[in-house]
């Protein structure tokens, strides 16, 4: 789970508030089989994510991820967000849906990357029953260089029964 800034710590009402910072516990170490495994996963065929030596002929120390990666780190933090008691979401009570998402990219995620990832909450608004909720999280390598800038835009939506919280499967006894 992510740690809350402490000036945000005390400005928390049960309700997300923008300056809200949360940052990753643990770093994430970039793997050359999880850039693989990403990029097949989404189709990326540039040989850069593939092979190493197709990497560095391109000028790259190792594989690179394709921008969207940052998902992978992120996801965490949005998801501890979004599960934080403190927070004043009940996922039980409202479904979010990743509505916007924009990827500035300082310099390439790299295999062999230690990445940090620092999330804050830039704005919370309400409109019809339903709250939006735009984020910005930086990601960023052990020694501090910035590898990417992540907006995101969520759309919490009310319900009026609870989410069950494992899908039922059709036809499973």
């Amino acid at each position: 789970m992510g740690t809350r800034n402490a000036a945000c710590r005390e400005s928390i009402s049960g309700v997300l508030q923008p300056g809200l910072v949360l940052r990753s516990e643990d770093d994430y170490v970039v793997g050359r089989e999880k850039v693989r495994e990403f990029a097949r996963g989404i189709l990326a065929m540039d040989p850069a994510h593939h092979d190493v030596d197709a990497a560095r002929r391109a000028g790259y120390a190792d594989l690179v991820a394709p921008p969207t990666f940052t998902a992978v780190v992120t996801a965490t933090l949005i998801r501890d967000m979004l599960t934080d008691p403190d927070s004043g979401i009940d996922v039980s009570r409202q479904t979010p849906i990743h509505v916007n998402e924009k990827i500035t990219l300082a310099a390439p995620i790299l295999a062999g990357d230690v990445l940090t990832a620092s999330l804050t909450v830039t704005a919370v608004s309400e409109r019809g029953g339903a709250v939006f909720l735009d984020t910005e999280t930086s990601l960023r390598t052990a020694a501090g260089e910035l590898r990417s800038t992540v907006l995101t835009s969520i759309l919490l939506t009310p319900h009026r029964e609870p989410a069950h919280s494992e899908p039922e499967l059709v036809g499973a006894h």
